[in-house]
């Protein structure tokens, strides 16, 4: 009748109105023309909505919203989902689930798991103070530490760059502030050590190869630092390099064998000095007057107004020269063996000799043209101690002999010379 037509039970075509038909009756949420779900109008004709319990188009699942989000379907009709946000232990596995704030740095991982050191994740926001995380690698002598920490010098454990770590970063304990050994040649100076370039095998660039400063004495010969030679403990003055470093010089005033001296006076060596120029001794017959010498005629041959010892030919010189008798410096004492004339005694030299003649002379003078003992006439009487004049003759300028008497005087005037005496029946002249 009237009723029939679109939207009515009955179409005009006087047929019932069906779900499929395009036509959305009185008892139909919604008609698309076909019975396909999944396209907003499930294949009951009625609308599609998460929690119909008909797993509609955009719909992972649909459970009917039971209230349980960890039965493998949300109530947003989503399969469960790390990162949903919701806390699926039971259905997905998971530990955690803060949705969007989940990362892998922080307190819930991408893969909904709690941070936790040894994971190989760097916990390091949110509650997390990570370092480091190397997983399985993580340890003792590792970069990374057991507790995810690094592993640094001073910590006590030897990393895999450090050299040393004893557990604090003070120099001088044969471990540096920066693990390292201290030793020479690591390229840092450390305690102990004056300097430090690697030991590049240069003594001479301002650091030895010990490690330290360039001085002379070290064994190094280092002409940047103005040496010309160094041997260590064996610089000696007197040897091949001196304690300054420097080789052997004449008129450095060190006597250095090696360099042919056997003398160095320094600024006093030359001609008519003790040393010579050329750092030789001044010696006698070297033709150099030196100061100990009082002549040097460039030989050792007396005779010729220079001694063999470099002193002059004269009597008083302590030295017999050519000519000389003996020589006893003309000590004053014509009794002693030899004259201040440089001869031996005898008797006739007008010297009376007790000690050194024999028989012993008293007295030893000229006797005066009226026979007195004066000392001022050419001849000469000798009175022998302890024995008596016996006789004696006295010549003289045509006067008659004239004796001697027993106690020595002259018997007579005008004698000139005593010619013999006698005494105990020998004549003594």
């Amino acid at each position: 009748g009237a009723d029939n037509g679109p939207g009515q039970f009955c179409n005009s075509a006087c047929a019932l109105n069906q779900c499929g038909d395009g036509d959305k009756s009185p008892t139909e949420a919604c008609d698309d023309g076909n019975n396909v779900g999944g396209d907003g109008c499930s294949l009951f004709c009625t609308l599609e909505s998460c929690g119909d319990g008909v797993v509609d188009v955009n719909e992972d699942c649909d459970d009917g919203k039971n209230g349980d989000d960890d039965d493998g379907c949300t109530d947003a009709c989503r399969a469960a989902q790390c990162g949903d946000g919701i806390f699926q232990p039971v259905s997905n596995g998971e530990a955690c689930d803060f949705g969007l704030a989940n990362d892998n740095n922080a307190d819930c991982t991408d893969a909904c798991a709690l941070a936790t050191c040894g994971d190989s994740l760097v916990w390091n926001t949110g509650t997390g103070q990570e370092q480091c995380d190397n997983g399985i690698n993580n340890g003792p002598g590792q970069a990374c530490l057991a507790g995810c920490v690094l592993n640094v010098c001073g910590d006590g454990d030897k990393g895999p760059n450090e050299a040393c770590d004893d557990g604090n970063i003070v120099g001088g304990d044969n471990c540096s502030p920066t693990c390292e050994l201290e030793s020479c040649g690591n390229n840092t100076v450390d305690q102990g050590e004056e300097c430090d370039d690697a030991a590049n095998g240069d003594n001479d660039d301002g650091c030895t190869d010990l490690c330290t400063f360039p001085t002379c004495g070290d064994g190094f010969s280092q002409p940047n630092e103005g040496e010309e030679c160094d041997e260590g403990t064996a610089n000696a003055d007197t040897g091949t390099c001196t304690t300054t470093c420097q080789d052997p010089l004449c008129g450095d005033g060190f006597v250095q064998p090696s360099n042919g001296e056997n003398c160095d006076n320094l600024g006093n060596n030359g001609p008519n000095q003790a040393c010579l120029a050329d750092c030789q001794l001044n010696v006698c017959g070297d033709d150099d007057k030196g100061p100990t010498e009082e002549c040097d005629d460039g030989n050792n041959t007396s005779g010729d107004g220079c001694s063999s010892t470099c002193n002059n030919e004269v009597c008083g010189n302590t030295s017999v020269d050519q000519g000389e008798e003996c020589d006893d410096g003309k000590n004053g004492d014509d009794d002693d063996g030899c004259t201040d004339s440089c001869t031996f005694p005898v008797c006739g030299d007008g010297i009376p000799q007790p000690n050194s003649t024999t028989p012993a002379e008293v007295v030893d003078e000229p006797v005066a043209a009226d026979g007195g003992l004066t000392g001022r006439g050419a001849a000469r009487v000798v009175v022998v101690v302890g024995e008596p004049i016996v006789a004696g003759l006295v010549a003289g300028a045509g006067a008659p002999d004239q004796a001697v008497s027993a106690g020595g005087e002259l018997a007579g005037q005008g004698a000139v010379s005593v010619v013999a005496v006698v005494v105990a029946g020998v004549t003594l002249f």
